[in-house]
């Protein structure tokens, strides 16, 4: 009706086409918080979008509005976990203490994370989404693995400076040199079954893979 249409126009004054209420961030950030519990239940399953709406308690249309879709909130999770991340990244990019001593503490640091803080099956969610996807595979890399590479790398360097690792180590490689075989084996150990297949010891694996890996280092 012509009132009607009048009342619509009055509200609509001053709100450009487009534009975000006042609670757009914060609903944002809740649906995102309910995502990720969504996500992390069973990291191997990969939701479609009325899945995942539903599970969030909202419908598609919704989703849409503040992520334009699937792979838009998938990506929107990995960020903002990333940015919740940011004070145990720059703890993780510390050296501490003598190279030998600093190896196994990032090693056991991310044990712990892994084991009890959801780090595992925030890895196992990243590549299920990621692997082969041109989207979710660079999210993953720019909002998890890569910063914790590039955190390993920093205190590398720090070592490096101090001669303690050789000059001519290259340190992303060595990242990835450190942290790979422990993220197989747990998921070997966890994820696949493998403490009922092969059992291994986790903290046997970090007193070998240290000393291992400060050979590789040169030292």
């Amino acid at each position: 009706s012509i009132v009607l249409r009048l009342c619509y126009n009055i509200v609509m004054v001053g709100k450009p086409k487009g534009s975000r209420s006042k609670d757009y961030d914060d609903k944002r950030k809740e649906l995102l918080v309910r995502a990720g519990r969504l996500f992390l239940k069973v990291p191997t399953e990969k939701l479609s979008l009325r899945q995942i709406a539903e599970g969030v308690g909202v419908t598609i249309p919704t989703l849409n509005h503040y992520f334009g879709g699937r792979e838009g909130i998938i990506t929107a999770f990995l960020e903002h976990t990333w940015q919740s991340a940011q004070y145990h990244l720059n703890e993780a990019a510390q050296p501490t203490g003598e190279l030998a001593d600093c190896i196994r503490s990032k090693l056991t640091n991310v044990v712990d994370a892994m084991l009890n803080y959801e780090l595992e099956k925030l890895h196992i969610f990243g590549m299920t989404e990621g692997l082969g996807n041109k989207i979710l595979g660079p999210a993953y890399l720019n909002f998890f693995l890569e910063p914790t590479l590039q955190a390993c790398e920093k205190w590398l360097k720090y070592y490096q400076l101090d001669g303690s690792v050789d000059a001519d180590v290259e340190l992303r490689f060595a990242a990835v040199a450190l942290y790979s075989p422990l993220l197989i084996l747990l998921m070997h150990q966890n994820q696949l079954g493998g403490s009922a297949v092969r059992e291994a010891s986790i903290d046997q694996f970090i007193e070998q893979h240290s000393k291992n890996f400060l050979k590789y280092l040169g030292k």
